[in-house]
């Protein structure tokens, strides 16, 4: 999940910035969020190299721009220059997983390469621009989370370690350092209770214990 600011384009004498949050396909079945209209983003809608994602919009941006239109879903709406279905309406105590923020539209991650064009951060490799979400298995502590993640980190940072990443800072990344042990690790943190009321949700996040 990225929080980001596009442009919107409703009506052709209307242009507006509007707060997106860019999601996985799974994003909102991980949370539990159900619609009040329409439906949600599922797996199917973040595929990479979406040509026609669907848009899913806030309660209180229905209201503020569709006047709360029982048939807003299937209609479009224009953002950075490109028409996208509406395809849901979230419900009106979801404002996101930020304290204190709110979010007009949710967008699938693969729409960032055609709503951002050359400006894409998607296979850049040097940005980091999205947060890792997620629950605990049934039965499993926030302990036992943590423990199996620290037994892999090591191996999901080779692993993932970009092709186009500077050489003067891969050493960083992986912790690799003839004067002290590596001790990079991945953690869970616990999500406090957001305005939305969604609690017992985790964040992952890279610990540099270099």
């Amino acid at each position: 999940m990225e929080r980001s600011a596009i442009s919107i384009w409703r009506k052709a004498v209307k242009c507006a910035i509007g707060k997106a949050l860019w999601v996985s396909g799974d994003f909102f079945n991980v949370l539990g969020v159900q619609p009040s209209l329409g439906r949600v983003l599922n797996a199917s809608d973040d595929v990479r190299a979406c040509t026609a994602p669907g848009v899913v919009i806030s309660h209180g941006f229905w209201q503020k721009e569709f006047g709360g239109a029982a048939d807003v879903v299937g209609r479009r709406l224009t953002l950075a220059d490109h028409s996208l279905e509406v395809v849901g309406v979230t419900p009106p105590e979801f404002y996101g997983l930020e304290v204190g923020k709110s979010f007009d539209f949710a967008v699938p991650i693969c729409a960032e390469a055609l709503l951002r064009g050359k400006n894409s951060r998607l296979d850049s490799g040097t940005n980091w621009w999205l947060m890792v979400t997620g629950r605990l298995k049934p039965g499993e502590s926030l302990p036992q989370a943590n423990a199996s993640l620290q037994s892999m980190s090591a191996g999901l940072f080779e692993a993932s370690l970009p092709a186009n990443y500077p050489e003067a800072s891969i050493k960083d990344y992986l912790c690799v350092q003839a004067w002290k042990p590596r001790r990079l690790r991945l953690a869970f943190h616990y999500c406090a209770r957001t305005t939305s009321g969604r609690s017992g949700c985790y964040w992952l996040s890279p610990d540099w214990f270099c």
